[in-house]
């Protein structure tokens, strides 16, 4: 049987995505840095207690390295958005607690004609 374990349940690990293009980051030199700053405040938080990787696109690198605590991991890899929770993988639990990941097809909620999520949808491999 396979399980979804609980969010409040112990876990190895929290993964996230580095803000990098797009509307995340917001319009002007002011709102990108608030936007960096939220992102690595709550990694910088989590490392102090538990593991953390950041996914971040190779663009990106050495803003993000600059903003993280040097104990978050960083796996690059193409980024079209930061929602790690809308395109990562959701981690489960098989038969004697054999954790393994779900990737799910991800159309950028809905396939809106005006965005592409291509690098998005590979996340979770």
């Amino acid at each position: 049987m396979t399980r979804w374990p609980a969010e409040w349940e112990r876990h190895e690990r929290t993964w996230m995505a580095w803000p990098s293009t797009g509307y995340s980051l917001g319009e002007t030199e002011v709102e990108i840095a608030e936007a960096r700053g939220a992102w690595a405040s709550v990694a910088n938080a989590i490392v102090k207690y538990e593991p953390v990787t950041m996914v971040v696109d190779p663009s990106a690198v050495d803003i993000a390295r600059e903003w993280l605590d040097n104990r978050v991991d960083i796996v690059e890899a193409n980024l079209d958005d930061a929602w790690m929770r809308d395109i990562g993988p959701t981690f489960v639990k098989g038969p004697n607690d054999a954790a393994f990941g779900v990737d799910w097809i991800f159309n950028g909620w809905g396939a809106q004609s005006w965005a592409t999520w291509d690098h998005d949808a590979s996340i979770g491999r």
